[in-house]
Formats: C-alpha cells, structure tokens, sequence
C-alpha cells in the first residue's frame, strides 16, 4: 500500500513548476501584447480603407448598371459612408433648361457624364451604409486640391462608370494612417504611413 501511495505522489507537478509555467506565459504575454494591439489597430486601418474601396466600386457599379447617377457620401466627423442616388443631372450654367429634357439631353445642355465632388450633393435612397470602426477620416482631397476636413463631402458617380480623382485619409488611434487615392475610373491604390 505504501509503494502506490509513493507512485501517486511523483506522478503530478510541483508547485514550483507550476509557477514556472505561469511565469513564463505571463513573459511570453508581456512580449506579445503590443504586437497583437498594433496588429488590431492595423487591421481595422486595412478594413476601413477597404471599404472606402468597395463602396466607390459599388457606387461606380450602380451607376452603370442602373444608367444614373450615383453618390459616395463620407461624414467626416461620425466616420461614415454612404451610398445612394445621387439625383438627376445638373444643367450646365451657359445653358438654359427648356420644358424638353430629352431634346436637351440629346443637344448636350445636360452633363450627366461629369462627375461632381460638393458637399452639399443630396445622397437620396441610401443603398449602403457603413461606419468606419476606430479609425477617423481626416480629411478628403480633390485632384484639384481642394481638401475638406470637417463636414460631409459626396463624391458623384457618373452612369458612364467615371468619378472626380479624390484621395482619403484614415487615421487610427495609434497614430498609423492610410491614404486611399481614387482615380477617375475607380481603381484605388493605397499608402500607409506612421505619423
């Protein structure tokens, strides 16, 4: 009786190799934990930009299959897009609006292929909606240069599948941003960078 009692004694861990293990985990944590925030912090940076993304390409694809105009609305201060109708086509201010559209259409009085950046543009029927998540839109920039920082900006999706040149800045709340650049065919390019 004694000797099983002996064996079931040797068979389990000491406290000290308890705590040994716990030590180490506790060092192998204290190592990882900054690599694993700024990873979740990039991440989100990488999902936001690439909703700007696919929101864009949404709307480009909207445009073109519905044959209207469609807007890409960002709030700068809530961290929102939307996209949505962006309503009938502007006339042209050297032309004067007559009671037939279609014959004015058709003379070129109206400009439906020229996108439009405003933010004044109104974004009607909300097709998608999303919040950007920990991540901050600083400011939208124009290819003309014109940058809004504050407020709302909608980017105009013409039906022909065109849009203003635009770029977006994404920072997050470690100090890491992105640049997303829009060309006028939608394609977007990237550009990460630390404060």
């Amino acid at each position: 009786m004694e000797r099983h009692r002996h064996s079931v004694l040797t068979g389990g861990m000491t406290l000290i190799e308890i705590l040994l293990v716990i030590s180490i985990i506790g060092i192998m944590m204290i190592v990882t934990m900054p690599q694993m925030a700024r990873s979740l912090r990039g991440n989100r940076l990488r999902t936001a930009g690439m909703s700007i993304v696919r929101a864009g390409r949404y709307a480009r694809s909207m445009a073109v299959m519905r044959q209207q105009n469609m807007a890409l609305r960002m709030n700068i201060s809530k961290s929102t897009i939307e996209v949505g109708d962006a309503g009938p086509p502007r006339p042209r201010a050297d032309v004067d609006i007559g009671n037939d559209m279609l014959a004015d259409l058709s003379a070129g009085a109206l400009e439906p292929h020229e996108p439009n950046v405003a933010s004044n543009v109104a974004v009607q029927n909300i097709v998608l909606s999303r919040r950007l998540g920990g991540v901050q839109i600083e400011y939208v920039e124009t290819d003309d240069g014109h940058r809004l920082a504050e407020g709302t900006c909608s980017i105009e999706y013409a039906r022909n599948g065109r849009c203003a040149v635009y770029s977006v800045k994404l920072v997050d709340q470690g100090g890491e941003h992105m640049i997303v650049t829009v060309d006028g065919l939608a394609n977007a390019s990237t550009e990460y960078g630390r404060w």
